[in-house]
């Protein structure tokens, strides 16, 4: 809401408001897009994005929790809080493709991505700027 006065006039406008809405897998169909694009996948397949999607969570947590623990270590060290990880998981060609696992007499196909807590604490930038502050300064382990 804007206002503005004038010696004998007020004029308020009112200012639409805009909602934006973000579907809860729009990184993994963003990726998924690139994807397609760089390897020639064609157009977009509903069956094989949610294949590409469960391959591409798998991945996204291999590579936070590398770079968490490569924050850690280097916290461990002295070094600061600041790391660059350099070994991270890609997805390659294959990612629209599920794990085929052989049986006795027939082929089944298994999607099944573990079950992992990505929840992340209310104040964890607060705490990861605590910790950075702490390691410049050497103040030691965090006394809660």
């Amino acid at each position: 809401l804007q206002s503005s006065t004038s010696s004998s006039t007020t004029t308020t406008v009112e200012t639409p408001k805009t909602y934006v809405s973000i579907p809860y897998d729009a990184a993994a169909r963003l990726s998924f897009d690139e994807w397609r694009a760089k390897y020639g996948k064609g157009e977009f397949n509903a069956d094989r994005f949610e294949t590409f999607k469960a391959n591409y969570e798998a991945v996204t947590v291999a590579n936070v929790i590398a770079a968490r623990e490569a924050r850690e270590l280097s916290i461990a060290n002295g070094q600061g809080a600041a790391v660059i990880s350099t070994n991270r998981v890609e997805l390659n060609e294959y990612a629209d493709t599920i794990l085929q696992s052989s049986t006795s007499s027939s082929t089944t196909t298994t999607a099944e991505t573990p079950k992992m807590d990505l929840s992340i604490p209310y104040d964890a930038a607060a705490r990861l700027s605590f910790d950075e502050w702490r390691a410049k300064n050497g103040k030691g382990e965090f006394n809660a």
